[in-house]
């Protein structure tokens, strides 16, 4: 089975959340997304508010004649083996998790309201014919429990379904080559949620995900340390999830071991220096220097035989991580050539008037160089220009790739 956050074969199915009701301003930031990605590939626009979606409680009498007049010859006289699954579905956890999601729902007739970052509830394998959602039987909302089962009925894909008492986090998983990079924290919530040992938890995920053990690579420090952008809190990685730090590129052209795009705060910071005293002066600056000097520990995590690492700017302002890592990427045959896409989101606003917009001169900079080091690396380049959109996802801590989801790609050999 193979992994589907990854970028060999070209995008066929793609799932992207969308508001349930459209409004001009809405409309506006999606229409060049859904223009740039071909709209035959988005296979839905899934609702975050959807106002159709109805729950339906069914009622099951045991005491009814008609089933104690049934006898286990009768009714089970080809079964080879019983399983007692009761003990196994703890239910109780189930219900305590969505009782405050439900009440709203079921008394007073509010909507399910799905979470927006479609990249996170569930994971996504495939083999020559078959898809397959893997999602957390215990540790997801209602909403997003039933998001899986959704997609199963649509007519136009074949998907099955395959429940993990593990938690998963879609963009804390990244296939890159034969190696699937997992963000430490996950493996530490698991950890708790499991009581197990790590070694344990990535056993399990290699398992899952259809990897060998000594392909999972776990990224993050061996310690708790403060997030780069919040001082408040601690985690074992530098930023909230890897797809926002880390990227694949297929393929090196030179080298032939796998592309890592590896985002870098001090790679813009110093081409940024150059524009103005401030960020000259930041650049300058030794404590930030050799804090942000210190993401580079963890390049040591990935081999250099199979990796080759190609910085990017990572740009760090305002409390927010503007991440060109955070895209959509595919690699794939095309008259016997090797066509190699990025999707880029841009974070340029129309107007310079407010706070947030008089950063449009860096993003022109900073854009201008990710686009060099993509088309460097034998990419074509598509900017979905929705900067407005992208700017409201970083303040969520997200951008282009947390709101979509690959559902299916079309077969490549690596």
């Amino acid at each position: 089975m193979q992994l589907l956050s990854s970028i060999y074969g070209k995008i066929e199915s793609l799932l992207l959340s969308f508001p349930g009701l459209v409004t001009p301003d809405s409309d506006r930031q999606y229409r060049d997304l859904i223009a740039k990605l071909e709209p035959e590939r988005i296979v839905t626009k899934f609702s975050v508010n959807d106002p159709t979606f109805e729950i339906t409680c069914s009622k099951v009498d045991y005491r009814s004649p008609a089933k104690q007049r049934l006898s286990a010859n009768d009714s089970l006289g080809n079964v080879r083996k019983v399983e007692d699954l009761a003990p196994q579905l703890h239910i109780g956890t189930l219900l305590k998790n969505w009782q405050r999601q439900l009440k709203p729902v079921m008394e007073e007739g509010r909507p399910l309201v799905f979470n927006e970052w479609v990249q996170d509830p569930f994971s996504v394998v495939q083999d020559e014919t078959n898809t397959a959602l893997i999602f957390p039987f215990y540790n997801a909302s209602a909403a997003n429990f039933m998001l899986p089962f959704q997609l199963t009925e649509m007519e136009n894909l074949r998907i099955f379904l395959r429940p993990t008492t593990l938690h998963l986090e879609g963009g804390n998983i990244l296939k890159v080559g034969e190696k699937i990079i997992i963000g430490r924290d996950l493996i530490v919530r698991n950890q708790n949620v499991q009581e197990s040992s790590a070694a344990e938890v990535v056993q399990a995920f290699a398992e899952l995900l259809g990897g060998d053990l000594e392909d999972i690579i776990v990224f993050g420090y061996p310690e708790e340390r403060h997030l780069l952008l919040d001082r408040n809190r601690t985690s074992f990685q530098p930023f909230f999830h890897v797809d926002l730090h880390l990227s694949p590129g297929g393929k090196h052209r030179s080298t032939g071991k796998e592309l890592l795009f590896w985002g870098d705060p001090l790679l813009a910071i110093k081409s940024l220096s150059s524009t103005g005293e401030s960020w000259a002066e930041l650049a300058q600056n030794q404590k930030i220097r050799a804090r942000l000097s210190a993401l580079d520990d963890l390049k040591s995590i990935f081999p250099s035989e199979y990796f080759h690492l190609e910085s990017l700017p990572l740009f760090l302002a305002r409390q927010c991580c503007f991440s060109w890592n955070n895209c959509l990427v595919e690699e794939y045959l095309e008259g016997g050539q090797v066509v190699k896409r990025a999707f880029l989101p841009s974070y340029l606003c129309a107007g310079n008037g407010n706070d947030v917009e008089k950063l449009n001169p860096e993003f022109e900079l900073l854009e201008a160089q990710v686009q060099q080091i993509y088309e460097r690396n034998g990419f074509r380049v598509t900017w979905i220009e929705s900067g407005r959109f992208f700017r409201d996802l970083v303040l969520r801590r997200g951008s282009l790739h947390c709101v979509t989801k690959v559902l299916r790609r079309s077969a490549y050999s690596i």
